[in-house]
């Protein structure tokens, strides 16, 4: 829409629309995107998850300093292309049908809702264990040793097997790649052995052990893995298990 803009503002002035009643979402932001994009499917990719964080914007911010009586989100299959010789320019199906996603959102009813986690605060330094996992053995190695002697309780988790792959396929996203199920599998697996093998109770899991991942507000799937890491653990029974994000741009989150 932005880059469509010019069009869609001569194309109402024609109709005889007032251009001050032509209100258009905020620019995309780390903060709209935590926002909105948690309504409707988890499996789209990065632009048609910002696409409904902008209808969010317009109907709960937008709306309430200046009410709207529409939206205008068209479905567009085609666009002009500047190359040649080209048999079609299409455009991805995902983000032209994107408007269809957007029901959920306009009515206010996710289909999963991803709730803030409970804060790692410095009291809980000592009595909550920090578990990571998906870079090399060496490289988790590492980063254990780093934290340990900064005085933290850590542990990594050990190499994902097949055993790790079928938990993730189970619990997780069908659309999630196979790097993510072994991630995601791997932790389910870790959790139910506490959990069945050493006896630790649910309550007492969440409340004593968190994961760390690295995230973003994109690009692609990459923004959405917190997410996708807390609902596969809510339909493996650890409601509530903390997914702390450590980004490059505020830390750990």
């Amino acid at each position: 829409m932005w880059s469509t803009a010019p069009f869609w503002r001569t194309y109402f002035k024609t109709l005889g629309v007032d251009r001050q009643n032509i209100v258009f979402s905020d620019q995309t932001s780390e903060e709209m995107w935590q926002e909105g994009g948690k309504y409707g499917s988890i499996d789209p990719c990065y632009p048609s998850k910002v696409a409904q964080a902008h209808i969010h914007n317009l109907l709960f911010k937008c709306h309430e300093q200046k009410p709207l009586d529409y939206l205008l989100f068209p479905c567009i299959p085609h666009l002009p292309t500047h190359m040649t010789h080209v048999m079609d320019s299409a455009s991805c199906p995902i983000a032209a049908g994107s408007p269809s996603l957007d029901d959920t959102v306009q009515k206010n009813k996710p289909q999963w809702f991803d709730p803030v986690p409970r804060p790692f605060a410095a009291q809980d330094k000592s009595a909550v264990t920090l578990l990571f996992g998906g870079l090399t053995m060496v490289h988790d190695s590492l980063v254990e040793a780093a934290l340990k002697g900064l005085g933290y309780r850590v542990k990594h988790l050990e190499c994902p097997d097949n055993e790790s792959l079928r938990y993730g396929k189970e619990f997780g996203n069908r659309g999630q790649s196979n790097p993510t199920f072994f991630t995601v599998g791997n932790l389910i697996k870790f959790l139910q052995h506490l959990r069945d093998e050493e006896g630790k109770s649910k309550e007492e899991i969440i409340r004593s052990y968190l994961f760390v991942n690295s995230g973003s507000c994109g690009p692609c799937r990459f923004g959405s893995y917190a997410t996708e890491y807390r609902k596969a653990l809510s339909d493996a029974g650890f409601a509530g298990f903390r997914v702390l994000l450590f980004q490059q741009m505020v830390g750990l989150k």
